[in-house]
């Protein structure tokens, strides 16, 4: 019953009665048979698996088609602020227990942690632990912020941004569950891991050249759906996470 299940009844009822043919021109009776009838039901049923085969893929390729949509990257990449409408990025809720760790990797978090601040301390009360990564502020790239802005600083801002980021980072609770560490490199992506003993996802969101940061583009990678990108961005932010270093305070970094 599997069997007429996978290949469907349409592609079964056409290979039957095409074999019916075959094995009538091959055998036929004992006083019609012939070198002729034998290379004809041969034929016949050679043209018979090639079309079983043929119709079996189209129909496969359909179904492969209608699944992905008229417009597949429109499911996968949503900007920001249409997944925050959409039921947000992080349930606060599922944080609020032992055994939950959260990476947060960004320019400088400072929007992160604005916004969700006295969530993330009830986390840590509750025995969540919380690794933030950010940009060192004596990095080089950073001046590349103000090319073509003699009226103005963006690489003043943005120190400005992980240092208070950086403060409000060591209120959040118990050293031994708040840690943070700075990188030197230049950023190409956002993320937010979230992973416990049973579950774990990856929230990642690009970087783009202008345009308000509401409107990047970010995707979910997920354990349990999309393994092999999930641990190709895990590998990536621990790699990210070892080759940082810690500071002792924020105000080692001032600007």
């Amino acid at each position: 019953m599997t069997l007429f299940k996978k290949l469907g009844w349409a592609n079964l009822a056409v290979f039957a009665a095409a074999l019916m043919v075959g094995v009538i021109g091959i055998l036929g009776t004992p006083a019609w048979t012939s070198p002729e009838q034998l290379t004809f039901g041969l034929l016949t049923l050679l043209v018979a698996l090639i079309c079983l085969v043929y119709f079996r893929q189209a129909e496969t390729l359909d179904k492969r088609f209608e699944n992905l949509g008229a417009a597949p990257l429109e499911a996968i990449l949503k900007a920001r602020r249409e997944w925050l409408e959409t039921g947000g990025i992080v349930s606060f809720e599922s944080l609020k227990r032992p055994g939950v760790e959260v990476y947060v990797v960004g320019l400088s978090c400072i929007h992160f942690l604005s916004e969700n601040e006295a969530d993330l301390r009830e986390a840590v009360q509750h025995g969540a632990k919380l690794r933030f990564v950010l940009v060192d502020p004596a990095v080089n790239f950073l001046s590349l912020y103000d090319v073509g802005m003699p009226n103005q600083s963006r690489a003043a801002a943005l120190k400005d941004d992980i240092q208070r980021a950086l403060e409000k980072i060591q209120c959040l609770g118990e050293e031994r569950n708040v840690e943070y560490r700075l990188y030197a490199g230049v950023p190409m992506f956002s993320a937010l891991w979230v992973r416990d003993r049973s579950n774990g996802k990856i929230f990642v969101e690009f970087y783009t050249y202008g345009g308000a940061p509401a409107n990047r583009p970010g995707f979910f990678a997920r354990r349990d759906e999309s393994t092999k990108w999930y641990d190709f961005f895990v590998r990536s932010l621990e790699t990210l996470w070892d080759a940082s270093h810690a500071a002792q305070t924020s105000q080692d970094f001032s600007p």
